[in-house]
């Protein structure tokens, strides 16, 4: 039988009150001793998801600061992927809770339930109704939530990080590429130049699509290249 030992700390100007599980009082005592510098100093902080994620990926943030100061650089798209996640899910659910009170049992269903935000839906899934992340994407929503725990973990505001408790999922592609078959790959590049430009239209076109050809990279990667 597990016991709640309700732990408080005398001499305080703050004496928060909290609740530790146990079965042995010992173990309550020696978890009120560790914690009780952070538990004392999280008692005036507004604990609420909304006030503590705010800007949280911001250029020039506190977070994003102290990235730089430990050697980690994020592009401009790392950030702007990480806040469609924190403005169009992460504080839509959680922004009047406490981050104490967050579960890795909620982050899990919630983010199997999140959907993408239509505006920044492809062309090709337009029209089809809610579509589901990919379990790649869902990944990516983990480290970012994950991120975020882990700051505040350092920050003393946040005791621990329910965001590692929760099973990523399979990184293996879900639509793996199949290669061409070879009696199409024969019409795809035409014996002489004249006969390239006539299919793709321009040179450039002839030229990206070899490219491709050749080296397997996607379109995304070739333009990036620019």
């Amino acid at each position: 039988m597990q016991i709640c030992f309700s732990l408080s700390w005398r001499n305080t100007l703050q004496n928060p009150r909290q609740c530790y599980i146990s079965t042995l009082s010992h173990d309550a005592k020696s978890w009120a001793e560790r914690n009780k510098d952070i538990l004392l100093s999280r008692k005036a902080k507004d604990l609420t998801f909304g006030s503590l994620a705010e800007g949280f990926f911001d250029r020039g943030s506190p977070w994003e600061i102290d990235q730089q100061e430990h050697g980690w650089t994020r592009t401009d798209s790392t950030l702007y992927i990480y806040n469609i996640f924190l403005q169009h899910h992460f504080l839509p659910t959680w922004q009047n809770r406490n981050i104490q009170t967050i579960t890795a049992s909620e982050i899990n269903i919630a983010v199997k339930s999140f959907k993408k935000v239509p505006e920044k839906l492809k062309e090709r899934e337009r029209g089809k109704g809610p579509v589901p992340y990919s379990l790649a994407s869902r990944n990516k929503m983990l480290y970012a939530f994950g991120l975020m725990f882990s700051y505040w973990m350092q920050e003393r505001i946040a005791l621990d990080n329910p965001v590692a408790a929760v099973a990523r999922f399979n990184a293996a592609p879900e639509n793996p590429r199949e290669a061409i078959p070879d009696t199409i790959r024969k019409k795809l590049r035409p014996d002489t130049h004249e006969e390239a430009v006539a299919l793709y239209g321009e040179t450039v076109f002839t030229a990206f699509f070899f490219l491709l050809d050749d080296t397997g990279a996607r379109p995304g990667e070739l333009r990036a290249r620019r």
